[in-house]
């Protein structure tokens, strides 16, 4: 979206996983890859990998500037996740797929570390904060976390008392009149 809407304007390192993630559920689908849809998906793979580390505008397109958002760097891990077990079939030349498996294994310590809030004990959007965001359920969808870990189902009562109106779910602490999201409904 162009117009109306500043998103496009936006660095969103969300979507490099989204991208992925679906590469990897139509595996089976998309069976050998041309050359252009190969190369397209490793420099995805490629730009997780080199840009996981840095702030960015989040998935929920937030205004306040670009912050270390935690679902961002769960769908950069994500990207690089699916990048791993699809380097065969993206004819990855080996020392990528090395270098996607070794940076992979450095997010998770990151996102346990700075993404953990004792106070709101809980998950929270960003490093450093205790404000909650409804994404950061995507955590076990995406495999990163079991759904039964102690600090999952934590965040999961959370999102439920702080971010619930009976069956609707707001996007984050303060939303307001935001809205709510049908998908993290229940």
């Amino acid at each position: 979206m162009r117009i109306g809407n500043d998103a496009w304007t936006q660095k969103q390192l969300d979507v490099l996983g989204e991208v992925l993630e679906c590469a990897w559920i139509l595996r089976e689908q998309l069976g050998q890859l041309s050359p252009t849809t190969a190369d397209f998906l490793i420099s995805v793979a490629d730009r997780a990998a080199a840009t996981w580390r840095e702030p960015d505008a989040g998935i929920w397109e937030g205004r306040e500037g670009e912050r270390d958002y935690l679902t961002s760097k769960l769908m950069c891990w994500v990207a690089l996740d699916r990048a791993v077990k699809l380097a065969a079939q993206m004819d990855a030349p080996g020392e990528k797929a090395q270098r996607w498996e070794t940076v992979r294994d450095e997010v998770p310590a990151a996102i346990l570390d700075r993404g953990w809030s004792d106070s709101a004990g809980a998950f929270t959007g960003a490093f450093g904060s205790d404000h909650l965001d409804a994404g950061v359920l995507l955590m076990p969808l995406m495999g990163f976390l079991p759904a039964d870990d102690k600090r999952i189902l934590a965040t999961m009562d959370a999102v439920e008392r702080e971010l619930s109106t009976d069956a609707l779910v707001q996007r984050w602490t303060g939303a307001g009149d935001e809205g709510a999201f049908v998908i993290c409904a229940d």
